[in-house]
């Protein structure tokens, strides 16, 4: 919760951590060089922009900078 009342999501993720469920190579897959890269780009990381406390109850987008694979942007 910031000084205002909005609130900030900031999450941060272990590519090499990454489970998808279904066979095996999925999860190899997507840990792998051509998604999420985990041996070069290790963390995955996305901090929300600033938003109102209501959000959380009533839905709706979520912006905020998503960095993946060492490239961040707006998301």
């Amino acid at each position: 919760t910031l000084p205002d009342g909005r609130r900030r999501v900031h999450v941060r993720l272990q590519a090499g951590s990454v489970e998808v469920s279904g066979p095996a190579r999925y999860t190899t897959l997507a840990r792998g060089p051509h998604l999420f890269d985990a041996a070069t780009h290790p963390v995955i990381e996305f901090v929300s922009d600033p938003y109102p406390d209501t959000l959380a109850r009533t839905g709706g987008e979520l912006p905020g900078r998503l960095r993946l694979r060492g490239v961040e942007r707006a998301e």
